[in-house]
């Protein structure tokens, strides 16, 4: 009789098991390695998220993370690869080429798939495209130097061809490009000193040359809050100020290019600076028609006028949550546009995407991104991922 029991429970979990295993994964469209290397790949993908693990659940070697690519039907499909807390995803001026990272690989997907083994990274940090060296440029925060006591910031850079290997001796506080140079912000957070410097690749050899001593004031903390970027005049960043409570302003941190003269302009007092963060700092701000947008975490797109130097709240995105809750929400400006990945657990498709008009702040246009939220719970062994990048490759149907 307890054999029988034994016998019965036995097929139970089993058939369990199988359930589990089978049908938690039946809706999921998974992309395989012999699809990712196909020439025309890309030529169905209107926007591609990365999302990974953290770098505490990679202690096992066991971390993850997945590139969702979504169609131009709106339906969303996964590539697995290892995880790299903070990744993303680098793009061709052209945009028929992706760079996929992860913690030890590059891949190049599009016209020519390539792969290339790297040192292991265990958190991301920028990556870039400089169109006229067709050079993609990756920045990892690889932590602190033993051997010299200061920190590393690792820099891969190559194309299909070959990538090359340098590295920044500094912690970064923000970084961004100039036409074909990659600017950086360094930091020395003992000391709170700040410095802007910049990357210079010349016969694929990498040179790191001053720019300027950034003064702050050494009795607040400071923040990113955006990429760097550069008109014909000036650099730009937002910073975030603290005093060590939950307040602080947001300013932008401008510097002329020939003169060297820093200026902070306010651009906003915040109750709960964590609210505020941005949902993707890298994809925070954006230069369009004179203007430097930059939208906060609670969906207030504030601009500067680089014309008039005047400062306003142009627009706000049909977002209310203000306790800085996530939910893998990111954003992305692209030519006059402003498009957003949101989520809402009441809908059917827990994920869609939203498109403002920069010109008058309209919602213009809302679609359903179909089967990703099937990806982020096909995700097992004790591990979760988060969203750390999104970029828009073309227009949908």
């Amino acid at each position: 009789m307890k054999k029988l029991l034994f016998v019965i429970l036995g097929v139970i979990v089993i058939t369990v098991l199988v359930y589990f295993f089978f049908f938690s994964n039946s809706n999921v469209d998974w992309i395989s390695e012999e699809d990712v290397q196909k020439k025309d790949f890309l030529k169905d993908k209107h926007a591609v998220i990365y999302l990974s693990s953290t770098a505490d659940q990679d202690m096992d070697g066991k971390g993850i993370s997945y590139a969702v690519f979504i169609n131009k039907n709106g339906e969303a499909s996964g590539y697995k690869m290892n995880g790299l807390e903070l990744g993303g995803i680098g793009v061709s001026e052209n945009k028929k080429e992706l760079l996929l990272e992860s913690k030890d690989k590059l891949k190049f997907v599009g016209e020519n798939f390539k792969e290339f083994k790297m040192k292991y990274q265990h958190t991301g940090d920028y990556r870039a495209y400089l169109k006229n060296s067709d050079l993609f440029v990756n920045i990892y925060n690889s932590g602190s130097n033993p051997d010299t006591g200061g920190y590393d910031s690792n820099v891969v850079y190559g194309n299909k061809k070959g990538i090359h290997k340098g590295n920044i001796p500094h912690y970064l506080m923000s970084s961004g490009v100039d036409e074909e140079t990659i600017l950086v912000i360094t930091q020395d957070i003992d000391k709170k000193e700040y410095s802007l410097k910049k990357l210079v690749f010349n016969d694929l050899k990498m040179k790191l040359e001053d720019v300027t001593e950034i003064s702050l004031d050494k009795i607040m903390s400071y923040s990113s809050y955006s990429s760097i970027l550069s008109d014909s005049n000036y650099y730009y960043t937002v910073l975030v100020e603290n005093d060590n409570t939950i307040k602080g302003k947001v300013y932008l941190l401008r510097i002329d290019k020939t003169t060297l003269k820093q200026e902070l302009i306010l651009l906003s007092s915040e109750e709960n600076t964590t609210a505020s963060i941005p949902f993707t700092k890298y994809n925070s701000a954006y230069f369009y028609n004179n203007e430097l947008y930059f939208i906060n975490g609670l969906g207030n797109v504030i601009t500067f006028n680089t014309q008039t130097n005047t400062v306003n709240t142009k627009f706000k995105i049909d977002y209310h949550v203000t306790d800085g809750v996530r939910y893998n929400e990111q954003t992305f400006f692209k030519g006059d546009q402003l498009h957003v990945l949101r989520y809402d657990e009441n809908r059917k498709d827990k994920y869609y995407i939203e498109i403002y008009s920069l010109k008058n702040g309209k919602k213009i246009k809302e679609s359903e991104v179909i089967g990703m939220e099937e990806i982020i719970n096909s995700v097992q062994g004790g591990k979760s991922i988060h969203a750390y990048d999104f970029k828009v490759l073309g227009s949908k149907n």
